[in-house]
């Protein structure tokens, strides 16, 4: 299990420019909340005590009786610029993929683009070579460690922008640390990759869901995922298709197994009008069968409606308003 060690910031006198806040006050509350979203992950957390000192018989010794992975000094800058910056120990596993993460991550976050030339540094060059209390001191106790400055204090829009987005921040910070350490919530497993899907059959309705399974020359400009084909040969480990539901096109193609997906069956052409009674609270309806197309309404009844007209598993509305998708629709017999 990876234990994670916060260290907000002890700093009550680094005053914020807005909001009658401080350092100290603000990461305390960031390392309060950042600890309760980590409820339910598989890791560990402990915050350290404002009064426990950053020297090294102080929270660093206490990093290292956790068994802390990782020890995240979290605090906020001074200097009147913007951005983010992140300091690692270049000799300590991690520190710097953690770092690097930590600012691309923040950069997405927040509206207020930074101006750190160089945003991510190895924290043992500072104060020639002394280095960082929080980047020496946890490293010599042979806890590995990230010095995270989230951004400016004495700037007033980042002060207030960090004072108000402390939720995003530390979901910021949950996914820099699930990208280096592989951290995830309880009961939760990764995506299933795609299977060879044995039960295909020729005849059968399938979608090519994704484009580098698919080995035909497109002659269809701007092909797109949505539409759907006919199996007309089933290989080891590829299917041949033919042409879509539609009949508009003709392009026999082959396709691994893992780039099709059979699609649940739908209203068969041939048998226009027919009704179809909607099974979802919003669904779109396009001007043309494809889900790039302009939305000209949306219906919200959850009623029957006539179609008229049927490409794939689009169906024309008899009112002409457009083309709903039928798989969030039933067939509907009066």
């Amino acid at each position: 299990m990876v234990k994670i060690y916060l260290s907000p910031s002890n700093q009550m006198d680094n005053k914020y420019v807005v909001g009658s806040t401080t350092e100290c006050l603000q990461m305390e509350e960031l390392a309060r909340l950042l600890m309760t979203r980590l409820v339910g992950y598989d890791c560990a957390v402990k915050i350290a005590d404002r009064n426990t000192t950053i020297s090294y018989n102080g929270r660093p010794a206490e990093a290292k009786k956790f068994g802390a992975n990782i020890y995240l000094a979290l605090h906020s800058n001074a200097g009147g610029s913007n951005g983010a910056e992140a300091y690692y120990h270049a000799n300590m596993p991690n520190t710097k993929k953690l770092a690097e993460t930590l600012v691309v991550v923040m950069a997405k976050i927040c509206p207020i683009k930074s101006k750190r030339a160089q945003p991510v540094k190895d924290g043992m060059t500072a104060f020639n070579g002394a280095g960082y209390g929080e980047i020496r001191d946890p490293a010599a106790c042979g806890v590995p460690s990230v010095l995270f400055e989230v951004d400016y204090h004495d700037n007033p829009s980042t002060a207030k922008w960090i004072i108000d987005s402390k939720s995003k921040i530390v979901d910021g910070i949950i996914t820099a640390l699930s990208t280096v350490y592989g951290i995830k919530k309880v009961g939760t497993t990764p995506p299933k990759p795609a299977q060879p899907t044995a039960t295909i059959k020729k005849g059968d309705v399938v979608q090519i869901t994704d484009n580098k399974y698919y080995d035909g020359t497109v002659a269809v400009p701007g092909w797109v995922k949505e539409l759907y084909w006919i199996v007309d040969e089933v290989g080891k480990d590829r299917v041949v298709v033919n042409k879509d539901m539609g009949g508009k096109y003709a392009i026999m193609s082959a396709v691994k197994l893992t780039g099709v997906k059979k699609i649940n069956p739908t209203p068969a052409p041939g048998k226009i009008p027919y009704l179809v009674k909607v099974t979802t609270d919003a669904l779109n309806i396009r001007k043309t069968p494809s889900t790039s197309a302009t939305i000209t309404g949306v219906i919200r009844d959850r009623g029957i409606y006539t179609i008229v007209e049927q490409s794939g598993t689009w169906g024309k509305l008899k009112s002409g308003l457009g083309w709903i998708s039928l798989d969030y629709t039933s067939e509907y017999k009066a």
